[in-house]
């Protein structure tokens, strides 16, 4: 008696075009599993070398915030967005600190901060830094 062999066959034209998709297949997971292991994390940028603290204001309403460039030698340039917690109100200013440098902003510059304000610094170099006020 004649073996039977059981299956699916397939035509030469399909079998070759399987196989090309096959190894167009593996060709993609191969890229893609080359390119996570060979992009290194970047590295974390450092923190901010600022604090923040707030006072009230001696004239005027409202609290003065003191911004201090911790740094004793680096001059650093930072975008600088506050944000009112009671309007939602926002504004943003390019601020350059020279090394252990502080700058009071407050009621007098435009600003009385209240508690809950939020500020934020912005630089290439360093991670966003947020502070809230108390």
């Amino acid at each position: 008696m004649a073996e039977q062999k059981s299956g699916v066959t397939i035509g030469k034209p399909y079998y070759y075009l399987a196989l090309v998709l096959i190894a167009i297949v593996i060709g993609v997971v191969f890229m893609s599993l080359r390119q996570n292991t060979q992009s290194p994390l970047a590295p974390p940028k450092p923190e901010l070398p600022f604090s923040v603290k707030s006072r009230p204001a001696l004239l005027g309403q409202g609290l003065v915030v003191i911004i201090t460039n911790n740094s004793p030698a680096s001059e650093i340039p930072v975008l600088v967005t506050i944000t009112s917690a009671k309007t939602n109100a926002t504004t943003s200013k390019q601020m350059v600190f020279n090394p252990k440098q502080s700058i009071e902003i407050g009621y007098a510059q435009g600003w009385p901060f209240s508690p809950g304000d939020t500020l934020k610094f912005f630089n290439k170099d360093y991670r966003e830094e947020g502070f809230t006020i108390r």
